[in-house]
């Protein structure tokens, strides 16, 4: 599910499912992803405010706490370390204290390594598909723009910077966006200050 999760409401609910499932407890998933802080338990995002303070200080601590090897311990932290774009952590808690082995551990450092990509991987993939969107629009304004001052240089017989002065005037007076004012140009064929 980490290679193939579409955002990152679904990369949070499998390593949710999968940690508790493979450790056999209730696990607590954070990811700091860009700006944005997430907090996922089985019953889905949970706000900051609403986590255990214990809890909390597991999933936001510097670096896990160091244990003996057959130590029974309450609950396990898995902490993937080197992603520059997203910070990870999971915290499964046992529904009583056990001893973690070294398989569980390897394991449970292999998973939240993919937890951490699959985290990188959407979070890119949003970041790419935002610019996207903000690019395509970037050039119909450019292009609805660039024929309303083509329309008033033929109408009024004036250079392009008189042209677009005059829709750049227009969007002011009258605090409309000036992608809004060419559009209705266009549309309409009215003049800048007269387009409704």
């Amino acid at each position: 599910e980490f290679g193939s999760a579409a955002d990152l409401e679904h990369v949070l609910g499998a390593a949710v499912n999968g940690f508790a499932e493979l450790f056999e407890g209730g696990s607590t998933v954070r990811a700091l992803a860009g700006p944005e802080e997430h907090v996922f338990t089985a019953e889905g995002p949970v706000r900051r405010i609403d986590v255990a303070e214990a809890l909390w200080a597991a999933l936001t601590a510097a670096e896990p706490e160091p244990t003996a090897p057959n130590e029974r311990v309450s609950g396990l932290l898995i902490s993937p370390q080197n992603h520059p774009s997203s910070e990870c952590r999971v915290w499964i808690e046992f529904p009583r204290p056990r001893v973690v082995t070294t398989d569980e551990r390897i394991v449970g450092d292999l998973l939240g390594q993919a937890f951490a990509l699959a985290v990188d991987r959407v979070v890119a993939a949003s970041s790419f598909a935002d610019r996207e969107t903000h690019m395509a629009r970037a050039i119909e304004s450019h292009r609805l723009i660039g024929q309303a001052i083509g329309i008033l240089i033929e109408r009024h017989r004036v250079t392009p910077a008189e042209a677009f002065t005059r829709l750049k005037k227009a969007s002011q007076d009258r605090n409309i966006k000036l992608r809004e004012i060419a559009a209705r140009v266009i549309e309409t064929g009215a003049e800048p200050d007269d387009a409704q």
